[in-house]
């Protein structure tokens, strides 16, 4: 039992290490990519150039968004505080999700999810085989150790799938936004950076917690 939890314990530390790692990489992420684009284009040309050339996508605007745009299966939601915006971060990222909103990519869509709640259920089963001096508790630590293992393949297949996804993005923003040469490298960097997110799920498992708890 004493090696269960400390092989749980590693691995939840690998687990927040990944998860802190990810979370500086993209640590003031809008702030630091906040370059106006030398093509002056707005979001809203660069979704309505999307739309002409790419695809049809059903989009809906919404007032109160903490993202420039938030992709679902063939249906994207724009901020409306940013649809006039035209620097590299807000083009850049309306333009990443539309392409994540692909009927194609619902893993990528749906991994964050999945995430979070694996997080959940390991942590419960570990708690559980702590309090429960039965039998079961080896079998339940085992089931959590498990999960986390899982949790970690999963994040690695999202980060593979999300570079995929970004760099479709980055074709995509090079063509429509008319980047220069200092412009593609940017969008690059902002590329990889946003990758990361997968890795994430620790810190939004905490901060849905900490919002139910403390409203």
């Amino acid at each position: 039992m004493v090696i269960y939890v400390l092989v749980f314990n590693i691995i939840f530390i690998i687990q927040i290490m990944l998860a802190i790692f990810a979370r500086i990489t993209r640590y003031k992420i809008a702030e630091r990519y906040d370059y106006p684009l030398g093509s002056m284009t707005s979001s809203s040309e660069a979704l309505e150039n999307y739309v002409k050339i790419y695809r049809q996508v059903n989009i809906k605007v919404h007032n109160v968004m903490p993202s420039p745009a938030i992709a679902e299966e063939e249906f994207v939601i724009i901020n409306r505080d940013k649809i006039y915006d035209s620097t590299l971060y807000t083009n850049f990222f309306t333009l990443f999700q539309l392409v994540l909103s692909k009927k194609e990519n619902g893993f990528a869509r749906k991994v964050f999810l999945i995430q979070n709640f694996l997080f959940f259920l390991q942590l419960v089963l570990f708690v559980l085989s702590l309090i429960l001096q039965i039998n079961w508790s080896n079998v339940l630590i085992i089931g959590a150790i498990a999960l986390q293992v899982i949790n970690i393949l999963l994040s690695i297949f999202g980060f593979i799938n999300y570079q995929e996804i970004l760099e479709e993005a980055f074709e995509v923003s090079a063509d429509l936004l008319d980047l220069d040469e200092v412009e593609q490298a940017r969008a690059e960097s902002l590329q990889n950076d946003l990758a990361y997110t997968v890795y994430e799920y620790p810190f939004e498992f905490f901060k849905r917690l900490f919002s139910f708890v403390i409203p």
